[in-house]
Order: C-alpha cells, then structure tokens, then sequence
C-alpha cells in the first residue's frame, strides 16, 4: 500500500476509488440480477396469460354468436335434418355414403384384364407399322367375289 491511497498488486496500482467502485458494483450486481430476472419472468408469465385470456374471449364471443343461432327455428332445423337425418313430412331423404378410397367399381374391376400386355406398346407399334408397310398376299374378303380378290377383272 502506498501513500493510503492506492495498493500495488502484480506490478498493478490500484486506487481504493476504484476499489470502493468495483466493490460496490459488485454488491448491486448481486442483489440487482436476481430481482431482474424475476421482473422478466413475471413479465413473460404476464404475456402469457394475457395471450390465454384473449383467446379465451374470442372462444367465448364464439360461443355467444353459436347461442344466438340456437334461437333460430330455421338453424334448429337445419341441424335436425343435417345432424339425425330428420325430414318434414312428404319429403323424401336420401343419403349419399362415400365408399372410400379403396372402393372401385364391379364393372371397372370385371373390364380389367387379368393379365397385362406380353411385350411394350412401343414393341407391338413398331410391329403392327412393319406389318402395314409389306405387302400380304391377297386374301379373299368373306362375302366378296373370288374373281375381285386376285385383281384380274
């Protein structure tokens, strides 16, 4: 310690101004932090509730709209005949029933064929362009005269 005022530590002089500072920041720091983080949490607990009431008030301006639909006859009745299948009398109901995805046809399924294709459609076009570019002998067309089929006529 030199003079009263300032301490020599490692080759560092140090006023005890500056220490009285440190020391006094560090005892604020201590007691300041933990306040701080609970003001943050209470405000995040505050945001949070805030948010759960107002959802809670449109649910419930939700509900009072739904209510006011309930004291409609028409609305009554209109969930009757949607919800249990209710019907006035002289109509006619009829429900239609989706089968699912997995549902196909009897006529589609009985069309099918059992089995698919023995070559590419590629491979039976390019045979059925060679067959049409050579020439067959004349065959007699059922029906016809003999004398019209070999040409001579």
């Amino acid at each position: 310690m030199r003079d009263g005022r300032t301490f020599v530590v490692g080759g560092l002089e140090i006023s005890t101004r500056l220490l009285s500072v440190i020391l006094l920041a560090g005892v604020l720091a201590v007691l300041l932090v933990p306040n701080l983080y609970a003001w943050w949490r209470q405000e995040q607990e505050l945001r949070d509730i805030t948010a759960h009431v107002q959802a809670a008030q449109e649910r419930n301006d939700e509900m009072k709209q739904e209510l006011d639909l309930w004291q409609n006859p028409d609305y009554i009745a209109s969930q009757a005949r949607e919800r249990l299948g209710y019907v006035k009398p002289g109509e006619t109901q009829f429900t239609v029933v989706d089968p699912g995805e997995d549902y196909q046809d009897e006529a589609q399924i009985a069309a099918a064929q059992a089995q698919g294709p023995t070559r590419p459609w590629v491979q039976v076009v390019a045979i059925l362009l060679k067959e049409a570019d050579s020439p067959r002998e004349s065959t007699p067309v059922p029906g016809a005269d003999a004398g019209q089929s070999d040409g001579s006529g």
